[in-house]
């Protein structure tokens, strides 16, 4: 006998629904769930809380879908982006802006010129103006030594095709010998490089280095087709190192030196160095192998002998060069009269050192690191010059004269020991260890567009970096006086990092089991709150109370 049973109906509505919830579709290759996700053109979208919406035109954005817009200009975001100065396309890559700039070969940006879009491989812009690239051969006779020199215009510029082979104090031979000379030309430390190339040339800048780079693509098409050693392939091969030296620029593997007197490479590496500096002990080059196919680009020691290009000065050289040397006396003469009516000096009556001081909205700072020889603080690397020149770093209960239990224990603890207002700490008499809210108001005001809700200034660290000592081009204007130097830090193991680098200075004040310090860094133009354990060594600036 058959049994019936009975299944309410409720029951079965449920089971139906769940299984049609999971029911999958397919789009293009890709199955997906359509409670959830959509089809459109062959790919899966999820929804918009819900909804479908067109991603060609449309972003999901709180609860509803939008129309994709960037400064008032509608977008496809299938294939576009907002970016900070308007819509962006994409390069191969790399991402750029079709209002001010062009894409060629779906590989290289370039700018547009005057608005106008240009054929790089012909053509270069001169300010606004596009003008014809450097074409052809030539000579020049440097007037110091009659030595002759072949060179070779290669888009916007004009180069010696031949490494310098100028005798300067200093200089050498690869090897001491003559004969390499008259091959590679001679090899100059950094600081002789920038001086050395006669009158209507200079040594070429980092930047006017990579215009080459950017056009040739490639170092075969530098190289000369001559000189450069065989190497074995990834078969195990012999393979020729040469190049096809398309442009004329013949580059040779001139090998560098050292100041001990070692040589290096001739043969197979070329180095060149290029006008910046990359902080207080090296530069940046160029470089090239006869085994590689690109052009390097590397920071070394100023010490070091590569060998020299020279780039011919051109109007838009020299009017940059003027351009910046109005502005940076400009710039200078304003910051003069600044310290001039709200600078000063004080001394220490603890061990009669005598400090800047600057006065900058209503607070009177140290306008330089503080020095105190306190129990437990160093000199960076434990060199009595780094102290003269960036202070003396200490951990932050050093820093604030109270327990070293406090470094790792939640400060709330230590709230006893702290003063308030004002927590004179390691300072002078007169002065105190600068509280959060305090370099808040700095911040604020050397940059009006910083908010109380934001850790970051957005310029104000370019405005209160010293003028010099940071590392590659992160020195400031020092428009204030405040004269910020990267000091760098050590760690509770007594490491030292990053000299030249950052600079790190204590606040009185924290969150829970660390406290707040302020930072800057050589590459931007910040100035950052961060929270760091107690027990690394930071600088410090005492403000007056």
């Amino acid at each position: 006998m058959n049994r019936i049973i009975s299944i309410p109906l409720t029951v079965i509505s449920i089971a139906m629904a769940f299984t049609s919830s999971y029911a999958q579709k397919k789009c293009g290759a890709e199955m997906f769930n359509p409670n959830y996700s959509f089809c459109y053109n062959g790919k899966v979208y999820d929804k918009c809380y819900g909804m479908q919406y067109n991603p060609s035109t449309h972003i999901c954005t709180g609860k509803t879908a939008t129309r994709a817009t960037c400064k008032g200009v509608n977008y496809d975001p299938l294939k576009q982006r907002c970016g900070s100065d308007g819509v962006q396309t994409k390069c191969g890559n790399d991402w750029y802006y079709p209002s001010t700039q062009f894409c060629l070969n779906n590989t290289l940006v370039y700018d547009k010129c005057g608005g106008k879009i240009y054929a790089p491989k012909t053509h270069h812009c001169s300010g606004t103006v596009i003008k014809k690239n450097y074409i052809g051969t030539d000579t020049f006779i440097d007037g110091r030594d009659g030595k002759t020199y072949k060179t070779v215009g290669i888009v916007s510029q004009i180069w010696m095709a031949e490494n310098l082979n100028y005798n300067a104090e200093g200089s050498v031979c690869y090897g001491n010998s003559d004969s390499n000379c008259d091959t590679y030309g001679r090899l100059y430390n950094w600081k002789t490089a920038l001086k050395v190339c006669p009158s209507g040339w200079h040594l070429p800048s980092d930047a006017e280095w990579q215009i080459l780079v950017k056009f040739v693509d490639g170092a075969d098409k530098l190289k000369a087709n001559s000189g450069w050693n065989n190497y074995k392939n990834f078969l195990n091969n012999e393979t020729s190192g040469n190049g096809t030296d398309e442009y004329g620029f013949s580059a040779l593997p001139g090998g560098y030196g050292d100041s001990g007197g070692s040589f290096g490479y001739v043969g197979c590496y070329g180095n060149w160095w290029s006008s910046r500096e990359f902080g207080n002990y090296e530069a940046w080059s160029r470089g090239m192998r006869c085994d590689g196919g690109s052009v390097g680009r590397g920071s070394n020691d100023k010490a070091l002998l590569f060998s020299v290009r020279c780039l011919k000065d051109d109007t838009e050289f020299l009017a940059m060069k003027k351009e910046e040397a109005e502005a940076k006396a400009k710039a200078e003469a304003e910051t003069d009269a600044y310290i001039k009516a709200n600078g000063d000096t004080f001394t220490d009556a603890r061990d009669k050192k005598t400090y800047k001081t600057i006065k900058i909205a209503n607070q009177n700072w140290m306008a330089e690191n503080l020095n105190y020889n306190a129990k437990g603080s160093k000199c960076y690397e434990n060199k009595p010059e780094n102290c003269e020149k960036y202070g003396r770093l200490y951990d932050w209960a050093t820093a604030m004269k109270i327990d070293t239990s406090c470094n790792t224990q939640n400060i709330a603890d230590c709230k006893a020991t702290i003063s308030s207002p004002h927590h004179q700490g390691i300072c002078p008499e007169g002065w105190h260890l600068p509280s959060d809210e305090e370099w808040d108001v700095l911040v604020k005001y050397v940059d009006p567009n910083w908010t109380s809700n934001s850790s970051d200034g957005n310029v104000s660290g370019a405005k209160l970096k010293a003028k010099t000592g940071w590392n590659e081009s992160g020195n400031g204007t020092d428009e204030y006086g405040f004269s910020a130097l990267p000091g760098g830090y050590s760690d509770s193991g007594g490491s030292f990092k990053n000299v030249g680098i950052f600079g790190n200075w204590w606040s009185s004040n924290g969150d829970g089991y660390e406290a707040y310090f302020r930072y800057m860094y050589y590459n931007n133009s910040l100035v950052r709150r961060g929270l760091s354990d107690g027990t690394n060594l930071n600088s410090v600036r005492c403000l007056q109370d």
